[in-house]
């Protein structure tokens, strides 16, 4: 027998340290991806209380919301005029430096008087809509499980309220309108649809930056956390078979009251894309004013405060 005794082929091979490794490697990925799973638990959870209750939206955030949408409503006519007015003036100017004779219809300058009444009437017809559209979204959303923020809401439903009281004209092929492609119908479309669009975006976000802060005071008062500043969504099959059926029925509404025009199906492809970009905006310029004037309370109740101590320090004349 030879001294030197043969090597098994099964004895382990030695190992240079990758080999020992890989399995905690793969423990500690699972342990990473169960933290994740924990996280995005407690995120979807962060929408309930501490103690197992929902979320409690302010007693009156869909009546303020309405509110001023409505008052969103008053002030359209009287944005509208200004900015009829400061292109009037502008073509006066323009006029005047090319040496163009002017006419100017005083006679119009009068329906300055008219802006009163139009507030009030603005205000009733866009709180007549906005009371049917916060109607049907609500029950909208509740039939999808949906709970967008207050702020969202506010400027899709202000949008969506300007747009329905100002484009009618366009849906409905009304006789006094003439859809062709004239230098009336595009004013028509910027200071119709439009400033309305916009005017109803600005007041619903405004509407919707309050609510959302009340809705914060609550959740602190109760001991809730917040929810995360933006959250992914998923769409189900249930809700898309949802949609499809509001879709469907608000489709045949339109088709049974005479307003599936070509009017209506331009709008339906325009207005959603312009909404979503005009909507940021006006949802940025809504809290940035918000800010403001929650700065400018501040100063005033500083200034409040301050005068009756610095009244008191004051010396006072001897008798």
């Amino acid at each position: 027998m030879s001294p030197h005794k043969k090597q098994s082929t099964d004895a382990p091979e030695p190992s240079n340290g990758f080999a020992s490794a890989a399995p905690a490697l793969d423990e500690h990925k699972l342990a990473l991806d169960l933290a994740q799973v924990r996280a995005q638990r407690a995120e979807a959870r962060s929408r309930v209380g501490l103690d197992g209750s929902a979320r409690v939206d302010p007693a009156d955030g869909w009546l303020f919301l309405g509110a001023m949408i409505a008052l969103g409503g008053g002030v359209y006519p009287c944005v509208a005029t200004f900015i009829f007015l400061a292109w009037f003036v502008a073509g006066v100017a323009v006029g005047w430096l090319m040496g163009v004779p002017l006419r100017v219809d005083l006679p119009g300058l009068f329906d300055l008087f008219a802006l009163l009444p139009a507030f009030v009437i603005g205000c009733f017809f866009a709180g007549f809509v906005s009371v049917w559209t916060l109607l049907l979204s609500k029950l909208f959303l509740a039939t999808l499980g949906w709970r967008p923020g207050w702020d969202r809401l506010g400027v899709a439903l202000g949008g969506l309220v300007g747009l329905v009281c100002t484009a009618w004209p366009i849906a409905s092929g009304s006789a006094f309108f003439s859809f062709e492609m004239t230098s009336e119908f595009w004013a028509f479309l910027a200071l119709g649809p439009g400033v309305a669009t916009l005017v109803g975006q600005f007041f619903g976000a405004l509407g919707g930056v309050r609510n959302l802060k009340e809705q914060e005071l609550l959740d602190a008062r109760h001991g809730r956390v917040n929810p995360p500043a933006a959250e992914a969504r998923r769409v189900s099959i249930k809700q898309l078979l949802l949609i499809t059926a509001w879709a469907s029925v608000c489709l045949t509404a339109a088709k049974a009251a005479g307003l599936m025009t070509a009017g209506t199906l331009g709008l339906l492809c325009l207005a959603p894309p312009l909404q979503f970009l005009s909507g940021r905006l006006m949802l940025r310029l809504a809290r940035r004013y918000d800010r403001w004037a929650d700065a400018r309370k501040a100063r005033r109740r500083k200034r409040a405060v301050a005068r009756p101590e610095a009244q008191a320090a004051a010396p006072r004349p001897n008798d």
